[in-house]
């Protein structure tokens, strides 16, 4: 009887979660990924996310949990917020402001959407780098992606079926020294992050949230390309990360 009840289990459990991983092609991956990255392609709009680090990936409970909101306006302008950290990019510059250290740095924008990151799948040029694992259960769709030389951990990526955008992501970072108290401390650690993500949220006029004058502003010539801080912004300092020429 307990036999036929351990059957049963297994039948539950296999048809709640699905089978186990296989191995699918990068053809097959770079399809649904590319159909994935297509939802979060549009303009104007915000997307909400709870992150949880892990100092290792058999931890119950997290080292750090963080509630963080990401906006996407034209092109490449971006924002995140985050407790102690605010990023703001629009079609030239990038400025990230660390609150904890007074400290504003600027450099030239990024072309990836980098808040989420899926395009580096979708269309990179080094595919051969990776290997692809599927997962595939009534309301989720998940992908393991991992290098090939296994140096860069595990990504999963969890689909909503119904919709196809994302429910989490969980990266698995490769087993190194990564919270060292003290000079000779030595232990190695395999943290976890794991970020749950709410649908995007239309938004109907968002140019505001890009403009970086609230921070930065151009020295003498407003269409100068050098940059100080606004004055308002008192105890903050700028750090230029931005590659320049020397003569």
């Amino acid at each position: 009887m307990r036999l036929i009840q351990l059957i049963f289990l297994v039948f539950v459990f296999q048809s709640a979660f699905g089978q186990n991983y296989i191995d699918v092609s990068r053809d097959i991956a770079i399809a649904d990924l590319k159909k994935l990255s297509k939802n979060y392609a549009v303009s104007n709009y915000r997307l909400d996310y709870v992150k949880s680090i892990y100092q290792n990936s058999t931890d119950a409970t997290p080292l750090i949990k963080t509630s963080g909101t990401m906006f996407r306006g034209e092109k490449n302008e971006y924002r995140m917020e985050e407790k102690g950290t605010l990023m703001i990019q629009n079609n030239e510059h990038k400025i990230v402001i660390d609150s904890a250290l007074n400290l504003v740095t600027i450099d030239k924008a990024d072309t990836l959407f980098s808040g989420l990151n899926i395009e580096q799948y979708a269309s990179s040029t080094s595919l051969n780098a990776y290997t692809f694992k599927k997962k595939d259960d009534k309301i989720y769709l998940i992908y393991s992606i991992e290098s090939t030389d296994k140096s860069q951990g595990i990504t999963e990526l969890w689909i909503r079926k119904k919709d196809f955008f994302l429910e989490c992501i969980k990266l698995k970072l490769p087993t190194g020294n990564y919270f060292n108290d003290a000079m000779d401390d030595q232990t190695v650690e395999t943290p976890l992050v794991v970020i749950y993500y709410q649908k995007p949220i239309h938004l109907t006029n968002s140019h505001g949230l890009f403009l970086l004058t609230d921070w930065v502003v151009s020295e003498g010539n407003t269409n100068t390309d050098n940059f100080k801080i606004n004055p308002l912004k008192i105890g903050f300092s700028l750090h230029d990360l931005r590659y320049k020429k020397t003569n």
